[in-house]
């Protein structure tokens, strides 16, 4: 488990992917730190993992602040309406720990139907993607119940903010995804002051939305790790892309049934279909209006006869992980040459 590109499944198509390296460089590091990795795994029951290091102990001199959160909140009633239910609990105990009274819902209607039962909110925070009715929607429903004084929309994002933007009259903040508790803090503290008419100390700073153009292309990322697929796409929302997102190779050439694409990124290493299979199914599908998609292979594999099998499955270009944003800007380039030509 600790040897280098090691695998227990070998295989394309399996489940976890990975290189098999993240184990070894921490059971490295932890060495490096004066301490060691340790595993005990039992097959169909899960794995403890454990590492000790040597460090020296931090004196205890917390930043100052400008304002007490836990003061300014407590109370206060927080609607949180996220699909996902670690994000709700993680936004439910810092709502709890500062005081506030927190209800959360995982859907959109859910909410809905309290908010017009007549149940009071002072804030709400939105997820924006949530099946059915993402957070845009909802807020546009919200805003028919409630106006923007009366109840404060904060939307999170993994996103960035681009697709708020048209929709700046509905929400008070954008928050990307991880957002720190102190941001989220803020922005509330600060609806609470802004309510009283009362200054809260500097403003607080969120990145501004780059002056990007947006490009017409219609991107594909084929990914099914869901941390890849979120820096792949806050990249791809750099350069002035958007993309849909398919899980393996299987929603892949579902997604290619129902729309055109003209590039599509495909990762290597997908359950149920790999994205080498993917590529000869989809190279064998009939042009549409005799055109087809700019294929570009996803790997963590950088050996040279890896590019090449790519390469030989159909595939146009090749990008290797972790994606580098001046890597990803010039097979983008590549394709939009061809898409132009």
């Amino acid at each position: 488990m600790f040897q280098s590109f090691s695998q227990v499944d070998a295989s394309t198509t399996r489940r976890y992917g990975g290189t098999g390296l993240g184990l070894v460089i921490s059971k490295r590091l932890a060495g490096v730190m004066g301490g060691d990795m340790t595993v005990e795994s039992e097959p169909g029951r899960g794995s403890v993992f454990r590492f000790d290091v040597v460090v020296e102990a931090m004196p205890d001199t917390p930043a100052p602040r400008l304002f007490d959160p836990r003061k300014v909140l407590a109370g206060r009633r927080l609607m949180i309406v996220d699909d996902n239910a670690t994000n709700r609990r993680i936004l439910i105990s810092l709502a709890r720990a500062n005081g506030m009274v927190a209800t959360a819902f995982d859907s959109g209607p859910s909410a809905l139907v309290r908010l017009r039962a007549g149940e009071p909110f002072d804030f709400a925070i939105l997820d924006m993607q949530m099946p059915d009715m993402d957070g845009v929607m909802l807020a546009e429903e919200i805003r028919r119940l409630r106006s923007a004084s009366v109840l404060p929309l904060v939307l999170l994002s993994s996103l960035g903010q681009r697709e708020a933007c048209a929709n700046r009259e509905l929400f008070v903040a954008y928050l990307t995804k991880p957002a720190k508790p102190a941001q989220i803090l803020d922005v509330l503290v600060r609806q609470v002051h802004r309510d009283r008419h009362e200054p809260v100390g500097p403003a607080a700073r969120f990145a501004p939305v780059a002056d990007t153009p947006v490009h017409p292309e219609r991107v594909l990322l084929a990914e099914d790790n869901p941390v890849n697929q979120k820096v792949a796409l806050r990249m791809l929302e750099r350069l002035g892309y958007r993309a849909d997102v398919a899980v393996n190779g299987v929603e892949a050439l579902k997604a290619m049934e129902r729309q055109t694409y003209d590039i599509v990124f495909m990762d290597m290493q997908m359950p149920e279909m790999d994205g080498m299979e993917a590529t000869y199914r989809l190279r064998s599908m009939p042009a549409v209006e005799g055109k087809r998609p700019w294929i570009i292979a996803l790997t963590a594999n950088a050996m040279p006869e890896h590019r090449e099998r790519c390469l030989a499955a159909g595939m146009d270009d090749y990008l290797n992980k972790p994606i580098n944003l001046v890597a990803l800007a010039a097979v983008l380039e590549r394709a939009r040459a061809f898409a132009s030509a």
